[in-house]
């Protein structure tokens, strides 16, 4: 599935292309969940994705949150315990 950004900071549009997973998540977080990410006991990564109707959160495959993230699409704000991503 193809996606157009306009770039930021002076950066130039550029075609994206994402995979329907990563499609998804970019519409889920566009309608308002809540992705975050948070490490676990052992110091990994997790990536959860909180719905807005309150429905049970989900992990999420980090290299689709990584993908949106190179492609500018989303940005994390870097706080501890649990970093939440929003849109750019």
């Amino acid at each position: 599935m193809a996606a157009a950004r306009a770039g930021h900071a002076g950066r130039t549009a550029h075609a994206v292309r994402l995979t329907h997973a990563q499609q998804a998540l970019l519409d889920a977080v566009r309608r308002g969940d809540v992705l975050k990410a948070q490490r676990t006991l052992d110091g990994a990564k997790q990536h959860t994705l909180h719905p807005l109707d309150g429905a049970p959160a989900y992990t999420v495959a980090d290299r689709d949150v990584e993908a949106l993230v190179r492609a500018g699409f989303i940005a994390s704000n870097l706080k501890f315990p649990a970093a939440t991503y929003v849109l750019l």
